[in-house]
């Protein structure tokens, strides 16, 4: 008993020692206030309901309003509409049989190009053929151009459950990527999940089985990047991710490439995926008015004669616009960026260019280090606690599109204000993406919290 009574005086002692002066009971209520908000904004705590995500989104929309990189001059599209058919075919390109025909024009096109591409990539899956005999020999020729092509072919794959490329045997010398998009996150107040990160590397053996840097397996965008990046000669290329950096990192041979600061998330677990893997991730961001080079696959082949010399030292990504909705149990191409398909929506080739461009360029989204969100968060909260003695403090009415309408001190607006300009600096200067809400977050909670200690030791004097 007497223990506890000591215990007690000790922590009153303690918090009196703490709220000695005002200045000491704000930095203490700052310090306490921070690092609980940091806490959660490291395990996502709002995104328990999807605000982050629905957060993110209206970032980097808004953003691309006044931030928005074209794409790399030499980036050309090429796509096979759904519809699309071949000569005494019977069925368009959503039938599988008849997608295998397709590779006897892949091989005449890789013939035509000859060594004038810096790269050609297929945003497609290569199973193996059925056994109609003009499926395997379409397959076969496909399969011979990929060898004798003299510049770098790169095709797409999805993963078995031993997480290794389905890929029919013809195409197995070729380089290859993921075709995967992204995850798919269920925003404030929505009831249908969209793809809101684009999964740069899945890691090779499952999460825990290894500590440190991982090898991983690319995605497509992340494989072109890549292949741009290493020198033309036969060397070996690879991925790896560091959790701890928060990085992946592109290899050739021994040589490191580039570092990709990104996400590390841990993939769903599923019957089909008992031991989830590590997954690298970005925010996926796709450009309001796309600016893309494009150009229908049937006007490319009725022209093979000039392929050659219309992409010269250009990089190629052939993909196809199927009006089937990318989904979480099921492929698909249309990527659905908006509840309005009308306003916001892409095909997957699109997104893989998108990526690619923006890596490219160095102007994909990317977070802060733990040390500076913290740093960040704390100035938020010094600034908005200080400002509430500084600012007008009379209210008005706002429509908060979370909680409805509000009345807030018109001071508090023009601390949020402030806030949201150094988003969109941060953003402008370095493609910065602040998780916003925490940010929002500690500005509230400062200028109540805090400011209060300041305003009642002004009202004394």
């Amino acid at each position: 008993m007497r223990l506890n009574q000591i215990a007690k005086a000790k922590l009153r002692g303690m918090w009196l020692w703490l709220n000695r002066t005002p200045a000491s009971a704000f930095a203490f209520r700052l310090v306490v206030m921070t690092l609980g908000i940091y806490v959660a904004s490291f395990v996502h705590l709002l995104n328990a309901v999807g605000l982050d995500d629905w957060l993110e989104r209206l970032q980097l929309e808004q953003m691309d309003y006044s931030v928005n990189t074209a794409p790399p001059d030499g980036l050309r599209l090429i796509y096979i509409d759904e519809k699309d058919t071949l000569a005494n075919v019977p069925g368009d390109f959503t039938d599988e049989g008849t997608r295998q025909l397709w590779r006897r024009e892949h091989a005449k096109l890789l013939r035509a190009l000859g060594n004038a591409p810096r790269l050609v990539a297929f945003d497609f899956n290569f199973p193996e053929p059925n056994d109609k005999a003009e499926n395997r020999q379409a397959d076969s020729e496909f399969g011979k151009a990929i060898r004798e092509a003299r510049m770098r072919v790169l095709v797409g794959a999805e993963l078995n459950e031993n997480s290794l490329p389905q890929l029919a045997d013809s195409v197995k010398p070729a380089e290859w990527g993921l075709t995967q998009i992204g995850g798919f996150r269920l925003e404030h107040g929505q009831s249908r999940a969209l793809v809101r990160r684009y999964v740069l590397a899945k890691s090779q053996f499952p999460a825990g089985s290894a500590v440190g840097r991982q090898p991983a397996i690319p995605s497509l965008a992340v494989k072109m990047l890549q292949t741009h990046l290493s020198r033309p000669v036969a060397e070996p290329t690879s991925v790896e991710l560091d959790p701890g950096k928060r990085e992946l990192i592109l290899l050739s041979g021994s040589t490191e490439l580039k570092r990709i600061f990104c996400d590390i998330e841990l993939e769903r677990q599923s019957p089909e995926r008992p031991s989830p893997h590590l997954l690298a991730t970005i925010p996926l961001h796709f450009p309001r008015v796309p600016d893309f080079n494009e150009e229908k696959y049937a006007q490319v082949l009725q022209r093979l004669s000039r392929a050659a010399t219309d992409y010269k030292d250009k990089t190629i990504l052939i993909g196809a616009r199927i009006n089937k909705e990318v989904a979480p149990s099921e492929g698909g191409e249309l990527v659905m960026l908006s509840l309005k398909p009308e306003e916001r929506s892409a095909y997957g080739y699109q997104v893989h260019a998108s990526v690619f461009s923006d890596l490219f360029q160095d102007s994909y989204p990317r977070r802060l280090s733990a040390v500076w969100q913290i740093f960040i968060l704390l100035l938020l909260g010094l600034v908005s606690g200080v400002g509430r003695t500084r600012l007008p403090s009379s209210d008005i009415e706002v429509d908060t599109k979370i909680i409805g309408k509000r009345k807030f001190p018109i001071g508090l607006l023009i601390l949020l204000g402030v806030y949201a300009a150094l988003v969109w600096v941060f953003y402008r200067s370095a493609f910065i993406v602040f998780d916003v809400g925490y940010g929002a977050l500690v500005v509230v909670t400062a200028y109540y919290l805090c400011g209060s200690v300041l305003i009642g030791h002004s009202k004394l004097h």
